[in-house]
């Protein structure tokens, strides 16, 4: 696993919550172990394992004031 498959893992699950991966064939490590690192790299957790493919999640950070929350209220 490279740093910039790292970085840019973070930054989708910055800007979209949910990531899907594939792992090409030629991949030597598990998915399991590739998935656990990289979650453990961008603090995303892991919600699904199947064959070659993962998904991670992180829930996106909202600021107070924000167009996606425009009220200051906290619910």
């Amino acid at each position: 696993m490279t740093p910039d498959l790292i970085e840019e893992a973070r930054r989708q699950l910055e800007s979209r919550e949910v990531v899907k991966a594939k792992l090409q064939r030629t991949v030597l490590q598990s998915t399991e172990e590739i998935a656990r690192d990289l979650a453990a790299e961008t603090g995303g957790e892991i919600v699904d394992i199947r064959g070659r493919s993962f998904i991670l999640y992180k829930p996106l950070r909202r600021e107070w004031g924000t167009k996606e929350n425009p009220s200051n209220e906290e619910s």
